[in-house]
């Protein structure tokens, strides 16, 4: 005891609060939409950090990024994948730009392209919850010059306009497929189908009666079906 009070106690210190919980560490680069991924799931970080490696810990329930030992953003962690997680507070203030890379700047890239694909690029800014998380995929589709030439991306973005394909990998297999100059398919006409082998309540109704009479006994036997001998 006397060795104790002497060594142990006066290193000793409190139980922590909370018991242990694994957790797993990962380096991360944070994309032009301010967001990593992590198991297929999009997180935000505040948007001055895009471009940066940040350090996850990420455990059962949470995932925390730290940027050079600082901790700058906490997510609950989500099993949702190709879904984002986007902090209020992460988002860029209302029409503020970040050097070139603001929706503005972004549709000034398409229009080098052709007017479709800048269409293409609002349209696809324009169904995320928020325009930078559809940077990623104008980024790709510029890509895909260096695949193709302009003319053809360009026709494809406006194909893809065209059946709402508001993605990247819309652009890319209409260009694998070579379906940029194929005609667009007709939208098929809704038409109301009238016939007679269609019946209505009223004819329901008026076969109440008859339903009625098939529970009464019938023992009338129809005079055509009377059977007569040769004598």
């Amino acid at each position: 005891m006397s060795l104790f009070e002497e060594l142990d106690r006066p290193v000793l210190r409190s139980l922590p609060h909370s018991k242990y919980e694994y957790f797993e560490s990962k380096r991360v680069g944070v994309n032009i939409d301010y967001h990593f991924v992590f198991e297929d799931h999009m997180y935000s970080v505040p948007c001055q950090h895009r471009f940066a490696k940040v350090d996850l810990r990420v455990t059962e329930t949470t995932i925390e990024v730290f940027l050079d030992g600082t901790r700058i953003a906490s997510h609950i962690r989500a099993f949702t994948p190709g879904k984002f997680s986007t902090l209020p507070e992460h988002k860029p203030r209302e029409h503020q730009e970040y050097g070139n890379w603001s929706p503005s700047a972004m549709l000034e890239k398409g229009l080098k392209i052709g007017a479709s694909t800048a269409k293409l690029f609002s349209a696809i800014m324009a169904s995320r919850e928020v325009p930078e998380q559809g940077f990623r995929s104008c980024m790709g589709i510029l890509r895909l010059e260096k695949q193709y030439d302009r003319e053809r991306l360009e026709a494809a973005c406006a194909r893809a306009l065209a059946i709402n394909g508001l993605s990247y990998k819309s652009v890319s297999s209409i260009l694998k497929s070579k379906l940029e100059s194929s005609p667009l398919p007709e939208k098929p006409i809704q038409l109301t189908v009238l016939h007679s082998h269609i019946r209505g309540s009223q004819s329901f109704a008026s076969n109440i009666k008859e339903n009625n009479n098939a529970d009464t006994p019938n023992n009338r036997q129809p005079e055509d079906s009377k059977i007569t001998g040769d004598g």
